[in-house]
This record gives structure tokens, sequence and C-alpha cells, in this order.
């Protein structure tokens, strides 16, 4: 296991063994994309309790829009959904323009808990990036999907597109 780095280990979705890897990665070199491989494995084993502590330990390292999501739905996971809303608001306050992910998160909160307010929030910050941000450009496709503004055909068009230029 020393050879094989808790990235590879995730890939190979061997979740355990990368959990304990990064983990061991994260108190040699103190590195927060360590900790960040090990809230991806916890999340993969539903351990959503411990991988939030881990993203705590990040947000302190390392604030970022990803960090954030993660520690969302890491909340969201343990059923706490109201944590996990006041975690995206905040990374749409912090990281206004960061891509459409956590305002995706929030719509999809907003259904699930049933919250118009904040359905109408999250259409309007989707609405706002995609006329601010390439339509064509990945993943800015799933901005006009949930919107309504392009067909489910048109998105996966994006997403080849978007594969052949990567």
């Amino acid at each position: 296991m020393n050879d094989i780095s808790s990235w590879d280990l995730i890939v190979a979705e061997k979740f355990e063994e990368a959990a304990a890897k990064a983990k061991e990665e994260y108190e040699s070199e103190k590195l927060s994309p360590y900790l960040y491989n090990r809230v991806l494995a916890l999340l993969n084993l539903k351990k959503y309790h411990e991988a939030y502590l881990d993203c705590e330990t990040l947000l302190v390292d390392c604030d970022s829009d990803n960090h954030l999501i993660l520690a969302g739905l890491c909340q969201w996971g343990i059923n706490n959904y109201k944590g996990a809303i006041e975690i995206w608001e905040r990374g749409v306050k912090d990281y206004p323009v960061e891509g459409i992910e956590i305002p995706a998160l929030l719509y999809f909160a907003s259904i699930v808990t049933n919250n118009a307010e904040l359905k109408r929030e999250s259409i309007k910050l989707l609405s706002k990036l995609w006329r601010k941000i390439n339509q064509k450009g990945w993943p800015a496709p799933i901005a006009g999907l949930l919107l309504g503004k392009q067909s489910l055909d048109q998105t996966v068009v994006s997403l080849r597109h978007a594969q052949i230029n990567n």
C-alpha cells in the first residue's frame, strides 16, 4: 500500500484503503489534497460525519468552493439539509462566479426540501451564470438543462464536445 497513492486507490474503488492511505499522507505532509482524497473516500463509504470532520479541517487549511461542496454533501448525507443549504449558500457568497455546481446543488436542495424561496434564488443564480459564462463550455450546459433552456440531447452533445476537447 505504500507505493500506491490514495488517489489511485480511490480510482480503483478501494475506499477503505484510500481513506487510510490519505490519512497517512496527510499526517505525513499536511497537504490539503490528501485530506480532500480522504473526504472523497469517506463519502464513498457513507461515513458522512467522519468526512465532515475532515471537511472542517479543509475549510480552515484551504477554504474553496470545492471544499464547501463536499462539506455540504457530508451534511446532506447525515440528513442535515438545513446545514447543507447553509454551507452551499456560504459558497455562493464567498465564490460567486466559480461555477454552476453550488447553485445547481441549491436548486436540487430546493426541490427535495420543497423550499420555494430557495428555488427562486437558485434559479436566479443559475440564470445569471447561464448568461455570464460561455453557454457551450462544460459544465455550463447543466445550467441550461436545469433552467429548461436546452434539451437533454443538447447537453449530451455539449458533454461529448467537452470530452473531445479535453
